[in-house]
């Protein structure tokens, strides 16, 4: 089975939007066809779609180990543009 994945241009590392901005104008027309269909990708996703990308954690009962510890996470400070 395949599952055709697509990452959120929001939820990606760095400000997407400022990079395309400084240069759209040096894209050829294949590549800013690209991007204008990862926007439109981007911007129809659901709710639904975004459960695919939550991070789930499967812990293991191994004789002898511990498992570890949870610790929280910060998420108030964000690279998402």
């Amino acid at each position: 089975m395949i599952i055709k994945l697509i990452i959120p241009l929001q939820l990606t590392y760095g400000n997407y939007a400022k990079f395309i901005q400084e240069y759209y104008d040096y894209m050829d027309d294949s590549m800013k066809g690209k991007i204008e269909e990862k926007i439109e990708q981007s911007s129809n996703l659901t709710e639904e779609d975004f459960k695919m990308l939550s991070v789930k954690y499967q812990y293991l009962e191994v004789e002898g180990m511990d498992n570890p510890d949870h610790v929280e996470v910060d998420n108030s400070t964000s690279n998402v543009a």
